[in-house]
């Protein structure tokens, strides 16, 4: 057994809806880290390709239009979960395991998701 990390990042717009009511709209560089447990043979190359497959369409994306994210909302945390759950669906084997995904909205500032097993 290995664990690969692999890394990306995007461009994307949220509103967050606050107790006195949602944020302006506003843009972030996201950096996505995805953790990765490798049982037996594993191909990194395919992994990377699954995360860029994961987050093209999200890049330039207004998040909140996100259906997956209409609840709790397009916080970093639902959208940790969201990827974690997409990169899970586009794992290139059996052999992959999701560990966990973090994903910095700014400078220092982290959300992750995750839990052992194949998702």
């Amino acid at each position: 057994m290995r664990t690969v990390v692999v890394h990306d990042k995007f461009i994307a717009s949220h509103a967050v809806e606050l107790a006195d009511g949602p944020e302006p709209v506003h843009s972030h560089e996201w950096n996505v880290r995805a953790e990765i447990r490798i049982d037996g043979r594993g191909d990194c190359e395919s992994i990377d390709r699954a995360l860029a497959e994961v987050l093209r369409p999200l890049d330039g994306a207004y998040l909140n239009d996100l259906r997956a994210l209409t609840h709790p909302g397009a916080s970093a945390e639902a959208l940790a979960r969201y990827l974690h759950e997409e990169i899970v669906a586009r794992l290139p084997s059996p052999g992959c395991s999701l560990l966990r995904v973090d994903l910095e909205e700014e400078p220092g500032c982290w959300a992750g998701y995750g839990h052992a097993g194949r998702g």
